[in-house]
């Protein structure tokens, strides 16, 4: 079963510089590509790139344009799951942020997942994420969760990808996230995720999360960290626990699918409809502003 990684990059050159480190340890000797995207203007996230050059697979470099820094975070996203899935013909696909580092065995973890779950249905793909504290919980536990792509690091299959259409990804990427986007979809199964955190996020100078690095939300994210040695062998055991990420972060079970996708189709058409209306005002607000 083939995957790739893909690591989109801009202006944080020192978390870079970490997070490919910590990528190339957890891929180890296996013969996983690796595809970094980097949006130009930033000499030291060059010098990084140079230094880990023999390591990246595929580099593309690519202008920011026009775009709002949100629209340049998704395209760069979706192309690189495009490439991977439509062009590589890859099995799974794993995302992660410039200014994330993951786990030693967090790879590993995914391989198991998709050996295990690949040729179920409901199956959507793995997230690295949890806010569960160490002492409480073992190291090869996880649960099978009703939750959307963690944009900091997950990895989807391909016949998730397929369920989207590339263009119109791309056309809501002005208004919204991309594990926005794809969240009632990836609701309607599931996602593995470990009980203990397999990434570590220091994102509290990008766009998504808080801006304050003391929040809770980086604490306890930090405190079930687990940085494992890659090539510890683990037996990861299934274990019905809710993982707290969100109120809606529900355990999946099969005979409530039906009650999940109606919800969830009911939510989610409603926060788009509301996230369409704030943009168009926005919009309608500047051009006004203008006269």
């Amino acid at each position: 079963m083939m995957g790739v990684v893909g690591v989109a990059t801009f202006s944080r050159a020192e978390h870079l510089d970490k997070c490919i480190a910590s990528i190339v340890h957890a891929k180890g000797s296996r013969d996983i590509p690796l595809l970094i995207l980097h949006q130009l203007g930033d000499s030291e996230v060059k010098k990084v790139i140079t230094k880990w050059r023999p390591h990246i697979q595929l580099l593309i470099e690519l202008d920011s344009g026009n775009k709002s820094a949100l629209q340049n975070i998704n395209f760069n996203s979706i192309l690189l799951r495009n490439i991977a899935f439509d062009i590589m013909g890859s099995d799974w696909y794993l995302g992660i942020e410039e200014d994330v580092v993951i786990g030693g065995d967090s790879i590993a973890f995914i391989e198991c997942m998709m050996n295990k779950y690949f040729k179920k249905k409901a199956f959507r793909g793995v997230n690295l994420g949890s806010n569960l504290p160490r002492g409480k919980f073992h190291i090869n536990q996880y649960s099978k969760i009703r939750y959307g792509m963690q944009g900091q690091a997950s990895a989807i299959t391909q016949r998730t990808w397929k369920r989207f259409k590339v263009r119109r990804l791309i056309q809501n990427s002005s208004w919204n996230g991309l594990d926005g986007i794809m969240e009632n979809y990836l609701k309607s199964g599931f996602m593995c995720t470990p009980l203990l955190s397999r990434y570590l996020d220091h994102g509290w100078g990008g766009t998504h999360g808080f801006g304050d690095p003391q929040h809770e939300f980086y604490q306890l994210f930090e405190r079930s960290f687990i940085d494992s040695p890659e090539n510890i062998p683990i037996n990861y055991i299934e274990s019905k626990i809710k993982i707290p990420l969100r109120e809606d972060a529900a355990l999946y079970s099969p005979k409530f699918s039906l009650f999940h996708i109606i919800n969830n189709f009911i939510f989610y058409n409603y926060h788009i409809t509301l996230r369409r209306l704030i943009s168009k005002l926005k919009t309608q607000i500047k051009d006004l502003s203008k006269l």
